[in-house]
């Protein structure tokens, strides 16, 4: 039988004497029944290296001059004493071994780094072998130097190495130069369980500030990663597959009251710098599950402010996948993509919870080469050139009040999957109140590159009360500019609108619920070559698209030089007519819902609804119809949705129905009860 330290009544009579420079240690007192007290180096070392079970109590201070190996099922405490790295010493003080299990509490564990550096962790946990950091227990002050070094506070490895973080648990100040985890790190099937406790100021010069993961799991159903830093990943960083059993699953789950908070991915150092300030995630599979869990208040020099999620290119399985079904992501920010989460070829999931109030920090609109910045709550990048999954399904929860204030889509920024990816699906996600300088609540772009094009499918969910301080209130749907794209290559974004709403949005320009075009406003001056690319928004019976406005042209639609095909709707307060202003070309020029075609001007764009019928049902390459493309397509190329018009209709055809069916009962009857008979 595990035995595990009884708790001390009495420390809570006496109190905590305070050591020398402010180090907290244990009151003295009677020690607890079955306890063995050891107050030397020599004593401790003997009764952690016996088998079977013990209780151990420190005594007095002890200074650490060698790595001590645990076997059997012990507890360690202390009452007036603690364990600190001796000056000179350079190796981890504990050492679990396999079949061991070793359970601390109300002991300070000390790393000393004041007095150098050393080349391992404070505690090590083989496998299989079981640690538990309870109440009371702290590790700080470790500095682990080294390029193969992982785990400034703890290091665990291979499957069956397990690790419990308890409530009242502190790993704090501890560092890591090596690959990563300035204060936990697990390898190869370890498994790190957190319910309570803190892990909180490390840092790690490469990846892991808080908690380095590979190949490894980490429940977290309570307590804090708070304040610590890393090159990437400030909080976590998790590698590995999350599939490939050979390996060890790299799972992270996050649920119960699990609080991410105030980490950051630094400026400078280690090999990959400002990606997740909160978690890091290359590969394997992190799942957000409660209404509590939260992920805030993190940031990223780079992107990724909250979460960063790419691929894992040296596993045999490379998936990310990030599933957020509860919970929230809030305050976050980043430079440049994704303030709240971003997505580079992974495979990005949310059906729940709430990503508010992120922001991407850049004044500037795009990189040198065109490429767009922004996505105040997600950026997502769909592309699978590189080896990722490349796909986005957001089908339920809400992205509400974040900001890319000088760049693209303040909710959503969409980009880069090509022809054989799955497009990228808004399917229930409500996009609410965010704010660009372009798209409002979404911008989906494309960069003149074959293997990056983009489609984004909106079947279901709400594009409302959404601000862009220049063009796309709502929806912003255009090419990036891209200085080295291939002579005549091209691109194609397309936003097809099959469901939901986009409605009560407003742009200080053009277009304040959609704007379409090719190339983008103004055009960037690094794009050498004339576009020949397609730009397309078609919408569907079942979408509704009403009640935007903007400031220079469009309301509820702007298409300069793309393809547009728009449909009837009819909101609930349409009173059941075609909706006016869906677009316009030009300030002084908007096409209503009586044209049956596009009004005649000087373009040469200009085509008949006869002339335009090629599109329906799809859209033909632009040779087919124009050089340039076409400008836009109305109602009359498209079968109408079931407006006003055809409820009549319907009702009419009920009632020719009736009246036959009532003449033919008629003439059925005998000749003198029938009227219909002479």
């Amino acid at each position: 039988m595990k035995v595990r330290l009884r708790a001390l009544a009495v420390l809570a009579a006496v109190g905590l004497c305070l050591g020398a420079g402010g180090t907290a240690l244990a009151a003295e007192g009677p020690l607890p029944a079955a306890a063995r007290a050891v107050g030397t180096l020599e004593e401790l070392k003997a009764a952690l290296a016996a088998p079977g079970s013990d209780n151990i109590v420190l005594t007095a201070a002890i200074q650490v001059t060698e790595l001590l190996p645990v076997n059997g099922e012990k507890a360690l405490s202390a009452q007036g004493g603690g364990l600190t790295r001796a000056a000179g010493a350079t190796g981890g003080l504990l050492a679990v071994q396999p079949g061991a299990s070793l359970t601390l509490e109300n002991l300070q564990i000390d790393g000393n780094r004041a007095a150098g550096a050393a080349n391992a962790a404070l505690v090590q946990v083989g496998a299989p072998a079981t640690l538990t950091l309870g109440s009371g227990c702290t590790l700080q002050n470790s500095l682990v130097q080294g390029t193969g070094a992982s785990g400034g506070g703890v290091f665990a490895t291979g499957a069956g190495a397990s690790v419990t973080v308890q409530e009242g648990a502190v790993v704090q100040n501890c560092s890591c130069t090596g690959r990563g985890g300035g204060g936990l790190a697990l390898t190869q099937g370890a498994v790190l369980t957190m319910s309570g406790g803190s892990v909180s100021q490390n840092s790690a010069a490469n990846y892991g500030g808080g908690v380095y993961l590979l190949d490894a799991g980490f429940s977290m159903s309570g307590g804090e990663l708070i304040g610590n830093s890393a090159a990437s990943g400030g909080g976590v960083a998790l590698f590995g597959s999350a599939v490939d059993p050979a390996a060890g699953r790299a799972q992270l789950s996050l649920t119960g009251s699990a609080r991410i908070a105030g980490n950051s991915a630094a400026t400078t150092g280690g090999t990959e710098v400002g990606y997740g300030g909160g978690v890091y995630q290359a590969g394997g599979n992190l799942v957000i599950d409660s209404p509590e869990a939260v992920v805030e208040e993190n940031t990223a020099a780079r992107e990724g402010g909250g979460l960063y999620l790419t691929y894992y290119p040296t596993s045999p399985y490379p998936e990310g996948i990030l599933s957020l079904k509860q919970g929230t992501v809030q305050k976050n920010t980043a430079l440049y993509w994704g303030g709240g989460i971003s997505s580079r070829e992974g495979l990005l999931r949310m059906s729940g919870g709430l990503v508010a109030e992120n922001r991407v920090l850049t004044t500037a609109e795009t990189t040198a080469s065109g490429t767009f910045y922004g996505g105040g709550g997600i950026s997502a990048e769909a592309a699978t050139g590189f080896g990722g999954v490349g796909q986005v399904e957001l089908t339920g929860g809400t992205i509400r009040q974040n900001s890319a204030e000088n760049c693209y889509g303040g909710g959503l920024f969409c980009w880069g999957s090509n022809e054989t990816d799955a497009p990228p699906l808004l399917a229930g996600t409500d996009i609410l109140q965010n704010s660009a300088k372009y798209g409002g609540g979404i911008a989906n772009a494309g960069r003149a590159s074959s293997q990056n094009d983009t489609v984004l499918r909106m079947t279901g969910g709400r594009v409302e009360e959404n601000t862009a301080t220049a063009d796309g209130g709502g929806v912003y749907n255009a090419e990036m500019p891209y200085a080295s794209r291939p002579t005549g290559d091209k691109v194609q974004v397309q936003f097809d609108f099959e469901g939901g709403s986009i409605r009560q949005n407003s742009a200080g320009g053009l277009g304040g619920g959609v704007y379409n075009a090719r190339g983008r406003t103004p055009a960037n001056p690094n794009d050498g070559q004339t576009s020949v690319g397609r730009m397309a928004f078609a919408m569907s019976d079942a979408a509704l698209l009403y009640g935007n406005t903007a400031g220079s042209g469009g309301d509820d639609a702007w298409n300069d030089n793309g393809v547009m095909v728009l449909r009837r709707s009819y909101g609930p307060d349409s009173q059941g007519l075609p909706f006016a202003g869906w677009f316009a070309d030009d300030p002084g020029h908007r096409y209503t819902a009586g044209d049956t075609a596009l009004a005649p001007d000087s373009s040469p764009l200009n085509r008949t609804g006869e002339e335009l019928s090629s599109l329906t049902g799809g859209f033909a390459e632009d040779g087919a119809v124009d050089a340039y493309g076409v400008k836009a397509v109305w109602a009359a190329t498209v079968p109408p949705g079931p407006g006003i018009d055809s409820i009549w209709l319907i009702l009419g055809g009920l009632v020719l129905l009736f009246t036959l069916l009532a003449i033919l009962l008629c003439c059925r009857r005998p000749q003198q009860h029938c009227g219909c008979r002479k």
